[in-house]
């Protein structure tokens, strides 16, 4: 009677098998209860061997109980990795959650999704132990509970690059209504102010034979203030776009300003431009003019230093190059600061900070990138644009 409780035990077992144990043991259940109805048939007929029988009997009771306890101990083994399983899609979702927004989150959850329907349905699934309609209704419960917050995760992804992307498309068309508004005002300067300081000159110079001696040191102040408007007048026009830029292109724009700015300053500025840097785009030339002015205005304002170096040179490669821009002075520096990003982020900078950062945004508009590297008695900027041949 006990080998038969432990046979029938065993075939309830069996019956469930599917759900929460391998194949392996599976194969062995299956092996296992078919020798056992056949030696028990057996058993039944010999009747004279009773006690041969009860020996046999209870040595078939010690193999059906080991199986029976290897079974149970797979099936604890599978419930107790439970919780980390349910784990294993995660990294999967987050990642094409934060990859690719939404798309991605759902596409992520479509093939987990049926991956783990098609497990659960050929009795490989998360929750052992339970027929197909539980298993399958605990499947949905975990795939609603995963799902839910992934995809909000991809949709404000997404809509925070949708916010990013809108941010540097206004930055782009604020850095452009910059230029085209400099260079409109540089042009009135030109035809309307500075016109007019030089016709005050002429006339000033005409009614010099007139005055009484007396008058002539008033006159002379008067000729000096005109000159020195128009001297400030076309410095202002420069600064605002220099037309050597359109004209002769880059260099020779660089070296008229940094003569400027050098007399204006009083700080010695070394300008070394390579001979294979020529004619850029006409965007590339503005951008690079803007980015050493902002940069040698800051060594101005706040770097102390009292010289600065300026390199330009081109770095070929296969897929056309870079046009490279360095700017090293020996100021004061900025510790701690490795990135533009970093400095324009400091509340106790912010007129470096929004310098910086038009001087970065001009850059992406263009597919460049600037670097900062700044440690007390130096600091680097440099810019990186690709050219293509």
């Amino acid at each position: 009677m006990p080998s038969q409780y432990l046979i029938t035990a065993l075939e309830s077992l069996a019956s469930h098998k599917p759900f929460f144990t391998g194949k392996v043991s599976e194969q062995l259940l299956d092996t296992f209860l078919a020798k056992e109805h056949d030696k028990l048939d057996a058993a039944f007929v010999a009747a004279g061997a009773r006690d041969r029988s009860i020996d046999c009997g209870r040595s078939q009771q010690q193999e059906m109980t080991e199986i029976l306890n290897l079974s149970v101990k797979t099936i604890e083994t599978h419930t107790s990795f439970l919780p980390a399983i349910l784990f294993l899609p995660l990294p999967l979702v987050l990642w094409a959650a934060v990859r690719f927004g939404e798309k991605g989150a759902s596409g992520a959850i479509l093939v987990v999704a049926v991956i783990l329907t098609w497990a659960t349905l050929h009795g490989r699934g998360l929750f052992p132990g339970e027929d197909p309609e539980r298993s399958v209704l605990a499947l949905q419960l975990f795939l609603t509970g995963l799902s839910i917050p992934m995809l909000m995760l991809g949709a404000l992804i997404d809509e925070l690059r949708s916010a990013e992307r809108t941010t540097r498309g206004l930055a782009a068309s604020l850095v452009r209504a910059q230029d085209q508004e400099r260079r409109r005002i540089a042009r009135d300067l030109h035809d309307s102010t500075g016109q007019h300081l030089i016709a005050a000159t002429l006339i000033a110079s005409r009614i010099e034979k007139t005055l009484p001696a007396v008058a002539q040191s008033a006159l002379r102040q008067l000729e000096d203030m005109l000159q020195q408007s128009i001297r400030d007048v076309r410095t202002v026009f420069y600064l605002l776009h220099p037309p050597l830029l359109d004209e002769t292109g880059l260099g020779l724009a660089l070296r008229h300003y940094i003569e400027g700015f050098v007399e204006r300053s009083s700080i010695a500025v070394e300008v070394d431009i390579s001979p294979t840097v020529e004619r850029l785009a006409p965007d590339t030339e503005l951008v690079l003019f803007r980015v050493v002015q902002e940069a040698l205005t800051n060594i101005s304002r706040h770097s102390k230093s009292p010289t600065a170096q300026i390199h330009l040179m081109r770095e070929r490669a296969t897929n056309g190059g870079a046009v490279v821009l360095t700017i090293e002075d020996a100021g004061k520096g900025v510790p701690g600061v490795r990135s533009a990003r970093q400095l324009v982020g400091q509340k106790d900078a912010p007129t470096r900070g929004v310098g910086l950062a038009s001087m970065r945004e001009r850059l992406q508009q263009i597919g460049g990138r600037l670097e900062i590297d700044s440690v007390v008695g130096r600091t680097t900027v440099k810019a990186v644009v690709p050219i293509r041949d």
